[in-house]
């Protein structure tokens, strides 16, 4: 993995191996990789080790696709037609979502075929349908279009992992677990407003780690973090995957979860400014286009907060800080508090102290 670019090695059960290379535009351009030997010449240059293994082995096939992330405009018609597997939507590799999507896409036939049974509408459920699916693509293609920088980027990229588990087990997945698809008229409006901002804060989370790291490049290096550790918010999103809800409960979950997402956000945020450096922090914040958000939860308390360490900062730090700086390591304390607080000014929610009312509880269970 480096800059533009990562590499995948997936052993199959038929005893061959898979080899991918999957590159941004901007990096790799097309005509670099577009047959076998101009990628292998490029893995020797880019990914020594690697190609190093593949010297003397017979390659059994090759194939190249460019801009392959795609969307479709309907993936389902009240004429009983339906878009799944390859011909409908495809997002990115890197986490392996396809199997995800297609779980999404049968069952939202699924849906079309129940409700074509119970003589049911079917051009609304196909409207609603293929719109909560082309959302649900759009925001993951999110995830990969502005990660080229990242990838480079240690830090940067273990902060997009903690984030893109965090959200997807939040959102997307309890939406799937919990058959909220299977909503219909207003019951489903009540859902759309979460899944806008679930979707809103993670865009804005990629344009954050994009920039910090093109403003704050960070050299590779050999290392290992795990991911998530115990105890973790990680983990209590992941587990709740299994509790079985209704609707109103599994609403107030991902509205619970949201509220966490956004002090997550905020505490990224804050690392990235941090990571800049002083002399930078107004043009990471100029670049996002941040001043016109207005609706971050980073409060007083968090601001003074930094520059404590020892037991003073865990008795600083919000649970959920603890938990990203416990999964993510110490920041650089490059930024002191007064810069700090004056970058957040315009950013938070008006009117409100971001945390009344609203404590978080690390717990596996339901919702807090």
């Amino acid at each position: 993995m480096g800059p533009g670019y990562w590499a995948w090695v997936i052993p199959l059960s038929t005893g061959n191996t898979s080899i991918g290379l999957v590159g941004h535009d901007s990096h790799i351009p097309f005509e670099v990789v577009r047959n076998l030997e101009n990628t292998l010449a490029w893995m020797r240059e880019h990914e020594p080790v690697l190609a190093r293994e593949l010297e003397g082995l017979r390659v059994l096939d090759f194939c190249c696709l460019k801009n392959y992330s795609h969307n479709v405009a309907r993936a389902w018609s009240s004429e009983r037609w339906a878009l799944v597997g390859e011909a409908g939507a495809f997002v990115d590799p890197l986490y392996s979502p396809g199997s995800d999507f297609i779980a999404f896409a049968n069952s939202f036939t699924e849906e079309m075929i129940r409700c074509d049974l119970a003589g049911g509408d079917l051009t609304q459920r196909a409207r609603e349908l293929s719109a909560l699916y082309r959302s649900l693509v759009v925001n993951s293609i999110e995830l990969y279009a502005h990660a080229a920088a990242v990838y480079g980027h240690p830090s940067a990229l273990l902060a997009k992992v903690y984030w893109d588990n965090f959200t997807y087990w939040s959102y997307p997945c309890q939406l799937f677990m919990q058959g909220l698809y299977r909503l219909s008229g207003r019951e489903m409006d009540a859902m759309i407003p979460i899944g806008m901002r679930y979707g809103q804060l993670s865009n804005r989370m990629q344009l954050v780690l994009a920039a910090w790291a093109e403003l704050a490049p960070e050299p590779t290096q050999k290392g290992f973090r795990g991911m998530p550790s115990y105890p973790s918010v990680l983990i209590d999103a992941h587990l709740a995957l299994r509790n079985r809800w209704d609707t109103k409960e599994t609403l107030d979950a991902m509205r619970m979860r949201l509220v966490q997402a956004e002090e997550i956000f905020g505490e990224i945020l804050l690392r990235a400014l941090d990571a800049v450096g002083p002399d930078r922090v107004d043009a990471l914040i100029e670049r996002l286009g941040a001043r016109s958000w207005d609706d971050l939860r980073i409060d007083d308390d968090r601001i003074e907060a930094t520059g404590t360490v020892g037991l003073a900062r865990r008795r600083a730090l919000r649970p959920l800080a603890r938990d990203v700086e416990r999964s993510l390591g110490q920041p650089a304390r490059q930024v002191d508090a007064a810069t700090l607080g004056r970058a957040r000014g315009p950013l938070v929610a008006r009117g409100i102290r971001p945390h009344d009312g609203e404590e978080v509880v690390l717990d596996p269970g339901g919702p807090s």
